[in-house]
């Protein structure tokens, strides 16, 4: 399933069977928690997904390793945080992906002055998934289900537990980042 159109508002509200538009806005926000949290258990994007990280001073090397927080990026830039940003040229780095998660590796700093202390460069990564798998599919509206039927805490000072049957289901979309 192509991503775009997978997650709608129509959708998730046809799975809560909701027909009223009063609480529209609440299902969008409510669907938006279910997607991340998937794309947090498993470490891939399942929408398309903009973000930002830094990339600190210990960087500063030729050949530093930066690993995505999301994969598969589709596509990277790295700039400086100077006052006139200047980006890196893409032939001074690259994106490669180690079973399943994306990485990036800078061949060279050239262009960028990267201070003793502090960040040096501002990396944007994007990813652009090009399909949902239908069991991911069911997991996102299992969280969704499970935050608009259970709006307050149940129980004051225990813990909140995620869907276990989602879990179950997005476990082998899982990127392990121990490379």
């Amino acid at each position: 399933m192509i991503p775009d159109a997978v997650f709608t508002l129509d959708k998730a509200k046809a799975h809560l069977r909701v027909t009223w538009p009063d609480e529209d806005a609440l299902i969008t926000t409510y669907l938006d928690g279910a997607v991340a949290a998937c794309e947090s258990f498993t470490r891939r994007a399942w929408t398309e997904r903009t973000w930002k990280t830094l990339a600190n001073s210990c960087g500063a090397v030729d050949k530093a390793v930066y690993h995505a927080l999301l994969s598969p990026a589709t596509e990277v830039t790295v700039r400086s945080l100077d006052a006139v940003p200047v980006e890196l040229p893409t032939t001074a780095y690259a994106v490669t992906n180690v079973y399943g998660h994306s990485v990036l590796v800078v061949n060279s700093w050239a262009g960028i002055t990267v201070p003793a202390q502090g960040n040096a460069a501002e990396i944007e990564w994007k990813a652009a998934p090009s399909e949902v798998p239908a069991d991911v599919y069911a997991a996102v509206m299992l969280y969704l289900g499970d935050l608009y039927a259970n709006r307050e805490a149940q129980n004051i000072g225990s813990g909140v537990m995620l869907n276990p049957r989602a879990e179950e289901m997005l476990r082998p979309y899982v990127v392990d980042m121990h490379l």
